[in-house]
């Protein structure tokens, strides 16, 4: 009956070892999972870090594959916020890190994926500790291997000695980009950023842990005193930014403003642009401007829409959403105090 047993045992585990397997980053061999959306177990390699060197906000609608230095690491979820990886390292290497959509990579490219296939890729030097973590962004963008690291500050004090009371939402290239992280005041992080021309924009916000209210925003910050943008440009030369984020202030108490009316006589709903940015980023009020870039067709009730916007030249265009295709493309003056029509036909 011993014997019997040995036999039984013994074949079990050939049965075992014999079945398709990957090499995780961990010490356990994981089943690779047939007709689920991951190749891998994604209910375990999906898990982030208690302590993390690495923080990925994964901007996409697709699950990503993470290897560091050519080895499967984890599954990065669709729609995360600082997801939280530990990477071991020296804290003065190189580390190569690549990002694969899931959906791209069959089960037997999973365990050597072709280089062809990389989503985003960035060489990165890391922390050998999660108390200097680096942030990642990845949206839909192309991807470049360099990347620029800008270390955020937001101050507890005003120039005139006043307690900062605000927390802040920063995102990149509008209301509608992607929310790089959020500060409380005195907070700091490090995050990187593709090299290019990166305009940055700021939302405040309360929020009172001693009542059900949540969270009360204050208003944005989208331009400086002098209505210049604020920005950062990430490049060979700039590869290391020191950025003090903005305390909270009222943009537009001084601002020169005027009208626009938009009609839209077309049989289409439109994006609407300014300046080759959404019309949305250029609407002065203290609400939130998310959405406002739309408009409707000549037969819905949405069809007329009217902003406030900095006077100047702008030049406007509407845009069919599902083509790209411009039906529309003028530039308008905007007088102070003054309402100019512009009509879509």
């Amino acid at each position: 009956m011993r014997h019997f047993s040995l036999i039984i045992y013994w074949l079990l585990s050939i049965f075992v070892f014999s079945c398709s397997t990957f090499e995780g980053a961990y010490d356990d061999t994981l089943t690779i999972e047939e007709g689920s959306y991951s190749t891998i177990d994604d209910r375990y390699l999906a898990q982030q870090d208690p302590q993390p060197n690495l923080l990925l906000t994964n901007d996409t609608d697709y699950d990503l594959y993470l290897y560091v230095k050519g080895q499967f690491e984890r599954i990065i979820p669709s729609h995360s916020y600082n997801f939280g990886v530990a990477i071991t390292t020296t804290g003065i290497e190189t580390i190569n890190l690549k990002l694969y959509k899931a959906e791209d990579l069959s089960k037997e490219e999973v365990s050597a994926p072709s280089s062809d296939k990389i989503f985003k890729q960035w060489d990165a030097v890391l922390s050998s500790n999660s108390y200097d973590a680096v942030s990642w962004v990845i949206d839909n963008s192309e991807g470049e291997l360099e990347k620029s690291i800008v270390n955020f500050e937001y101050p507890i004090y005003s120039v005139d000695g006043n307690t900062n009371t605000y927390s802040v939402d920063v995102y990149l290239n509008g209301e509608t980009g992607t929310k790089l992280a959020s500060f409380n005041p005195a907070g700091s992080g490090k995050i990187a950023l593709d090299y290019g021309y990166q305009v940055l924009i700021f939302k405040y916000w309360v929020s009172d842990k001693s009542t059900n209210a949540g969270i009360e925003e204050i208003g944005w910050v989208k331009h400086k005193p002098n209505g210049t943008t604020y920005s950062v440009v990430a490049n060979n030369a700039n590869k290391e930014i020191d950025f003090e984020i903005p305390l909270y202030f009222n943009e537009y108490d001084n601002e020169k403003t005027g009208f626009l009316n938009i009609q839209n006589s077309s049989s289409y709903s439109l994006l609407l642009k300014a300046n080759g940015q959404l019309l949305e980023d250029f609407i002065i009020q203290q609400e939130s401007t998310k959405g406002m870039s739309y408009i409707g067709s000549t037969d819905s009730n949405a069809s007329q829409l009217t902003v406030k916007l900095p006077v100047g030249e702008i030049l406007l265009q509407a845009v069919r959403p599902e083509s790209g295709s411009v039906i529309k493309s003028e530039s308008i003056e905007i007088n102070e105090g003054e309402t100019t029509t512009w009509l879509i036909q």
